[in-house]
């Protein structure tokens, strides 16, 4: 056996095994970022008051309430977006429950964001 050989192989490396879409996979490292205390979009730290990550009610910092949020508005659907990290793929698409990142300012045009 190499080092590369696993005895049991990951359920993705299996032959015929469905593999995740973009969006699973999004989910899954921004779920990781933010359980290790970094923001999903810009992999910087949170915020040191944003609210628990496991809590999307608690009050506090979000992307939602920042001032660099701001809502695009497409054909059919809107998206959320960061001034600090602005482009047109789903990629960047904020979540207003995200916990605010260090770069978190006060939303002063509560209209602009969620």
């Amino acid at each position: 056996m190499t080092d590369d050989d696993t005895l049991f192989p990951a359920p993705e490396s299996l032959p015929g095994a469905p593999r995740l879409g973009e969006d699973a996979r999004r989910t899954q490292r921004a779920t990781a970022l933010l359980n290790a205390g970094y923001h999903p979009l810009l992999s910087i730290r949170l915020h040191p008051d944003a609210p628990p990550v496991d809590d999307r009610t608690a009050p506090g910092p979000r992307c939602g309430n920042c001032g660099h949020a701001a809502w695009k508005q497409g054909a059919s659907h809107r998206w959320l977006k960061c001034g600090e990290h602005l482009t047109a793929g789903p990629a960047t698409d904020l979540r207003a429950w995200w916990p605010g990142c260090a770069a978190w300012t006060p939303n002063n045009n509560p209209r602009s964001a969620a």
